[in-house]
């Protein structure tokens, strides 16, 4: 109930944010992550009026996280993007012999 307490008493929006893929790298009573794809979704914000039991918050919270997770989708390959060539850049007027 800590989010829907917090969320309620400062009067601001949840944002939901889905982890997917966590499982796969960490499976239930494995103590070792092993490395994997995995997915970050950000959710659409939930509001709240003003009165709201924070019992029914931390319901509509959990519904919307659980609402997704019964829709699975495929996970997106990782992108690889080769890392640029470091460039050497000298301060104006300055440059090192036999350069």
């Amino acid at each position: 109930h800590g989010v829907a307490r917090l969320a309620l008493e400062c009067g601001v929006p949840v944002l939901p944010i889905y982890l997917d893929g966590l499982r796969a790298m960490r499976p239930k009573g494995q103590r070792h992550v092993a490395p994997g794809p995995a997915a970050v979704e950000i959710l659409a914000p939930l509001h709240f009026a003003p009165g709201t039991p924070v019992a029914e918050a931390t319901l509509r919270m959990w519904t919307a996280l659980n609402d997704r997770h019964s829709h699975p989708r495929p996970l997106a390959p990782p992108v690889r993007r080769s890392a640029p060539a470091p460039q050497v850049v000298w301060p104006l007027g300055v440059m090192p012999q036999g350069a």
